[in-house]
């Protein structure tokens, strides 16, 4: 994931290069789509919130002159809620919490080999990309916040003030913080994670995650929350999407398997993470 979207994580180029990226082909998988409607909304006082929807993407990426090795496959959502007014939006936020792990994989004399040695940045640390438990999937203290840059005060400086491009880089401009939308709607995106084997070193980039994005009051939500502290509030709706990207070294190819792969219950502290600032 992205840094706008809670969690940084470090750099990719140990499997791709960005002369490989510069000539990658992607081509979409699929698409899903979850919708909200609040139409029970009397019982918890919340009929300005009118629906909230979850859109994940899986795409599949190929290098030129490399079409003869595994594709790396990755996956990326976006979601936006609406209001029945501009005025409203900040009425309501979105946290995201996180289950699972990243790891690396390799064949060595028959025999897969596992190693937790994928880290990510929060609070100026480097921790392995390793959730046993439901956690805040962020980088700041306040969850509803998905960015680390201030202008305006705003909870929701980042939310995206149109649908978010998965496409091109984004701008301030992009963004609540810096202008309001011409309809009362608001986007989170997630950036891609994605998973790649490098047939050079013979390791394979893995992902196992489970993710709960979920509408909540923003009043409900403490501007500080520790990251473990999941039942800080009752949302008003959580969407529940995975993803499950794991390297098969006898087809040769990514499989999807549904659940969170036994290696992610626990972090082992013998596969190690080494990283360079």
């Amino acid at each position: 994931m992205f840094k706008f979207s809670r969690v940084f994580v470090l750099s990719f180029i140990v499997f791709v290069s960005s002369s490989d990226w510069a000539h990658a082909s992607v081509e979409t998988l699929s698409t899903h789509t979850d919708t909200f409607v609040n139409s029970n909304c009397a019982l918890n006082q919340t009929c300005d919130l009118k629906k909230a929807s979850l859109t994940q993407e899986v795409f599949r990426v190929r290098f030129v002159g490399k079409e003869s090795e595994p594709a790396a496959l990755g996956s990326r959502m976006a979601m936006n809620y609406e209001t029945d007014s501009v005025s409203n939006l900040e009425k309501y936020g979105v946290v995201q919490f996180i289950k699972g792990c990243q790891f690396t994989s390799r064949l060595e004399n028959g025999v897969v080999k596992r190693r937790q040695d994928i880290a990510y940045e929060r609070d100026g640390k480097y921790p392995p990309y390793v959730f046993p438990n439901w956690e805040i999937d962020g980088f700041v203290d306040d969850p509803i916040e998905w960015g680390d840059t201030k202008s305006d005060g705003s909870r929701h400086n980042f939310y995206w003030n149109h649908e978010p491009s998965h496409n091109r880089p984004s701008v301030k401009w992009d963004y609540f913080g810096f202008k309001k939308p011409s309809t009362p709607e608001l986007w989170l995106r997630d950036g891609a994670v994605i998973a790649a084997y490098s047939p050079e070193s013979g390791d394979a980039r893995n992902v196992s995650l489970e993710m709960k994005t979920c509408i909540y009051k923003t009043s409900d939500v403490p501007r500080s929350v520790p990251y473990d502290q999941v039942d800080f509030a009752t949302p008003i709706y959580c969407f529940n999407w995975t993803k499950s990207v794991i390297f098969n070294f006898k087809t040769m190819q990514y499989d999807s398997p549904e659940g969170i792969d036994p290696f992610c219950e626990s972090f082992d502290e013998s596969s190690g993470v080494t990283v360079k600032k």
